[in-house]
């Protein structure tokens, strides 16, 4: 992925946190991963890897393909 497309990608994590009243803290909570790198991940800093997608997707109750319609692929 390029960095617009892991911006999008962050973007639509984001969009998706935001609509369940998710802060930052709960979701990598849920996830065991620090706040800091949901952050980076968010705004295109870092490309997560499938599995941490996977996870971060399930945490959201969205699937991969769903939010893979929001980027530019």
């Amino acid at each position: 992925m390029n960095m617009r497309q892991n911006r999008q990608l962050g973007s639509a994590l984001k969009r998706r946190r935001k609509a369940l009243n998710l802060s930052q803290e709960e979701l990598a909570g849920k996830l065991h991963l620090e706040r800091g790198y949901i952050s980076m991940i968010e705004t295109g800093r870092k490309t997560p890897s499938l599995e941490t997608l996977e996870s971060i997707c399930s945490a959201l109750g969205i699937k991969i393909y769903e939010l893979l319609k929001e980027v530019d692929l």
